[in-house]
């Protein structure tokens, strides 16, 4: 996710594809822990097919200044596979202005 400020927030589309030989069954996804939350993704269980994909959107909403990692997982037949999601809070730029006035001498 890169950088985000504080108080905001961005979407990233995380996609989960197949590529091996046999369809793959994605029985979910556990949810990750603030300040990421899945806001999209398909019905499951979801059967997909060699070579197939589907997305998952991720949001990544910092409340505090700082790095954050949190894993999420995608839950399958056997195992469960952990995506590492990863962002920094960072404040909300400073705007400043300064006035310059000319000395006038008589």
């Amino acid at each position: 996710f890169a950088y985000v400020t504080v108080g905001s927030s961005h979407t990233m589309t995380l996609t989960l594809a197949n590529v091996g030989a046999q369809a793959a069954t994605v029985n979910g996804l556990d949810e990750p822990a603030a300040p990421f939350h899945v806001v999209s993704s398909p019905q499951w269980p979801l059967v997909l097919a060699p070579g197939a994909a589907t997305t998952v959107g991720v949001r990544f909403s910092p409340q505090t200044v700082g790095a954050a990692t949190a894993p999420v997982g995608v839950r399958l037949a056997a195992t469960t596979v952990q995506i590492s999601l990863a962002g920094e809070g960072i404040a909300a730029p400073t705007a400043s202005a300064s006035l310059y006035l000319p000395v006038i001498k008589r």
